[in-house]
């Protein structure tokens, strides 16, 4: 429980903190790139109105932004009919990236200047009735080899992010793991406490049966401290499941734990006049406790015997579908409301709680902590005619 709740706060931590920092990302890039699209239209400004593209000598007059690593400031002279009459630049690089059909746009566009695609540009009207279109490409190769250091850093972060939020979801949920240990505790300590008193209480009244003879509130008492003894039993059966400590694991057969449960109850069933069937796969094995796997079965069928009248079904199945191993009990009848449903393996939580006196709502919850200790799922369904539980191993 308290592993599943440490998962949660790193994995809900995570996405919280990936989300806030890909958006501060992605809002700097983008200021970043205006940024540089604002200074480069500011170059482009300068050498549109210092005209020095039109002179002959201007690859002789600026060597400045030769040098700055920037893409070539381009001019292209246009002649009134929108032909392309001259293509000039001022830096290193080529100008394939400027295309007739760029052009096209930009001097469809109603403003004479700022930005069209990557290219920052202005439009200037010369005296000879030609036109002059000053661009520079704002995309450089540096800021691809920013964005990428960028992006390995990010990941990085998020690498040590994630181990640092592991660390802290210990201290987080610490409070949670002590509540939890206390609560394992006592009810361990109270169950052994209580196992005493109750069996003086079994025996006196088992005694004063055979000296009194039959007692209806004798009998009551007898009856009462065996259901409280079976209680126990089960508190103790369920607090040591959910220990921390390694499970005594060994290779057994799955096969041949359904088949042995099965035959048990199949008399049970046969009494209730139940249409009872098993249907297991030979060979099937696995790594866990047998004892605890059959109790696991025991309490399926149990409960299923419990919630199936007569002349109805109940269908057991243990297969296996690639990697995994399927052990289904289904039974017709009756269904688990929609409201009981996400709550049948908690502890004490009994569906029928008039109806289920002698439920204490612990049988399922032990099934699960069976079936975690051994890796794998337990699930319950409503079908058509009836309820299905599925363990998945």
């Amino acid at each position: 429980m308290v592993e599943n709740l440490r998962k949660k706060f790193v994995t809900v931590t995570m996405v919280l903190l990936i989300a806030t920092i890909g958006m501060l990302f992605v809002a700097f890039y983008h200021y970043s790139s205006y940024e540089t699209a604002v200074n480069k239209f500011q170059i482009v400004k300068w050498v549109a109105d210092s005209d020095v593209l039109l002179r002959g000598d201007y690859k002789n007059r600026i060597t400045a932004l030769e040098e700055t690593g920037f893409n070539p400031v381009v001019g292209v002279i246009i002649d009134g009919n929108g032909e392309v009459i001259d293509i000039r630049k001022i830096g290193s690089g080529n100008t394939d990236d400027i295309t007739q059909r760029l052009i096209d746009r930009i001097l469809n566009n109603t403003p004479k200047g700022w930005r069209e695609g990557s290219f920052v540009y202005i439009k200037k009207e010369l005296p000879d009735g030609n036109r002059l279109i000053v661009l520079l490409n704002t995309v450089q190769r540096e800021r691809s080899i920013y964005l990428i250091g960028s992006l390995i850093l990010f990941l990085f972060g998020i690498a040590i992010l994630t181990f640092v939020t592991n660390d802290l979801s210990r201290f987080v949920t610490e409070p949670a793991r002590l509540e939890l240990e206390r609560e394992k505790r006592f009810i361990t300590d109270a169950s052994h406490e209580l196992k005493t008193p109750l069996g003086a209480i079994s025996i006196n009244a088992q005694a004063l049966e055979m000296e009194n003879g039959d007692n209806i509130h004798v009998k009551n008492i007898v009856s009462e401290t065996c259901r409280m003894n079976h209680l126990i039993e089960r508190l103790l059966t369920l607090a040591r499941l959910e220990e921390a400590s390694t499970m005594d694991s060994r290779e057994f057969s799955l096969s041949a734990a359904v088949e042995e449960i099965s035959l048990t109850y199949e008399s049970i069933a046969y009494e209730k006049k139940i249409d009872y069937k098993y249907d297991v796969q030979d060979g099937i094995r696995a790594v866990g406790n047998d004892d605890e796997f059959k109790q696991l079965v025991a309490i399926l069928l149990d409960n299923a015997l419990k919630h199936t009248t007569k002349d109805e079904r109940i269908r057991i199945r243990l297969t296996r579908d690639d990697d995994r191993i399927l052990f289904t009990v289904k039974n017709t009848g009756e269904f688990i409301s929609e409201a009981d449903l996400p709550y049948i393996f908690d502890r004490f939580y009994s569906c029928d709680r008039e109806n289920n006196k002698g439920s204490f709502g612990l049988g399922l919850a032990i099934a699960k902590a069976i079936v975690e200790r051994m890796k794998g799922t337990i699930t319950a369904e409503n079908e058509s005619d009836g309820t299905c539980f599925t363990v998945e191993l």
